[in-house]
């Protein structure tokens, strides 16, 4: 959308600023030649900022025909790269090349002419949210002649060197911001492990009982995981309300999101016989997501959980859901699931692994009393990580206030 500029800036379009095409990597017929060791970029890399991923072939020699074609292939040093497609599209990550490169046909280059400096460019293409150009269709996409057709704010290059060195100082302060509050969100997490260290290690007068151990003795009343076999829903089968259909990525902080389930009729729910969890119940994610932990709090009669999460149903005369929640965030129980992930091939806590766990029990008063306490110093430290990450996240606005006001010229 175009605004008002500064006297000495002109709209232009981003294609008349530089090079837009389109990577493809490398054909299979040179994979057994080199020329030399060079980046190639994937679509999947782009989650992870400055990372390169290095191709080399074995052989040295390669004709000068597959190398010109070879050529056609690669990007100079100094292109700026995009994903063009899928989520990593959404994330609207950019990265500028540091040596020649390759990169897969998800992706974009942008090769700057001598009209736009490097990184004036790249900051300006970090503040365009591509998720406003994307093609309709099943997957997010965009193409190159839309980006071509981008107008580009462009004032003298004297003055884009000047914005870049203001920029670089803004930013250089606001990451170091950024940076050192997510390393007090994390060690507020430390703080958090160090009080359930307190709680849980070194008491050896608590009995110690594996879950079957648990189960034997009707400590634990029911175990079980979502794993419907032969009756697993079909997404056809799922409708806007109805009984909540929980998986491992609807348990956050301790809850489930209900905002984050799907719905099945109740009819279809009713034909459930695992993973039907109650209110009360200790919700554990087991498979792709492992760890998180949630007490199910709801006036539903009954859940059904995917196959991702198991329950954990108490005997309220010898065990509280909520003690064994806390039990469950510490790092003994967790250093149990670490080890069993070790050993397998797939992220996932089999429920025949977790029958082995081992579970430390006080007495009940003792259990109500580390609730007590464990519950207060987490809503304290819940309350501190919420503050924190509402600061990192109001340095970032402030990040992006600044580059839209850099295109404006008003910095």
């Amino acid at each position: 959308m175009k605004y008002k500029l500064p006297d000495g800036w002109e709209w232009k379009k981003l294609g008349e600023l530089g090079i837009l095409k389109g990577g493809n990597g490398f054909k299979k017929e040179f994979q057994n030649y080199s020329i030399y060791t060079i980046p190639f970029y994937k679509v999947s890399d782009m989650n992870i900022a400055g990372n390169e991923i290095f191709m080399s072939y074995s052989n040295n020699t390669i004709s000068q025909e597959m190398k010109k074609e070879l050529k056609v292939n690669l990007f100079p040093k100094g292109t700026i790269i995009f994903a063009k497609v899928g989520a990593a599209l959404l994330l609207n990550r950019r990265r500028i090349t540091t040596k020649e490169s390759a990169i897969d046909n998800n992706m974009m280059g942008f090769i700057p002419n001598n009209a736009v400096d490097l990184v004036f460019s790249f900051y300006w293409l970090t503040n365009i949210d591509f998720a406003n150009f994307v093609n309709d269709g099943a997957i997010p996409s965009v193409n190159q002649k839309t980006l071509s057709l981008l107008d580009f704010p462009l004032p003298p290059l004297p003055e884009q060197k000047r914005i870049v060195a203001k920029l670089d100082a803004i930013f250089s302060r606001l990451d170091k911001a950024i940076s050192q509050t997510e390393e007090n969100l994390q060690k507020l997490d430390e703080l958090w492990q160090s009080v359930l260290g307190e709680v849980f290690e070194g008491n050896e007068e608590w009995e110690r009982k594996t879950l079957n151990e648990l189960i034997y003795e009707k400590k634990i009343l029911s175990h079980l995981d979502g794993n419907h076999g032969s009756s697993y829903p079909r997404k056809e089968e799922f409708v806007d309300f109805g009984v909540p259909y929980i998986g491992a990525n609807s348990l956050s902080a301790g809850k489930v999101d209900f905002s984050n389930v799907k719905f099945l009729p109740e009819k279809r729910a009713s034909k459930f016989k695992k993973g039907v969890a109650k209110s009360g119940d200790v919700l554990f994610a087991h498979n792709a997501t492992v760890g998180p932990v949630a007490i199910l709090q709801t006036n539903l009669k009954y859940v059904i959980l995917s196959t991702s999460v198991t329950y954990y149903r108490c005997n309220e005369n010898f065990i509280k859901p909520l003690y064994l929640y806390f039990y469950m965030k510490s790092t003994y129980f967790i250093h149990q699931y670490q080890q069993v992930m070790k050993q397998a091939t797939r992220n996932q806590v089999p429920i025949t692994k977790q029958r082995t766990f081992k579970f430390l029990l006080p007495t009940l008063p003792k259990q109500q009393e580390i609730v007590v306490y464990l519950d207060s110093m987490s809503a304290k430290i819940e309350k501190s990580k919420e503050e924190t990450k509402r600061k990192i996240e109001s340095l970032k606005a402030l990040k992006a206030s600044v580059l839209d006001r850099a295109f404006r010229g008003e910095i």
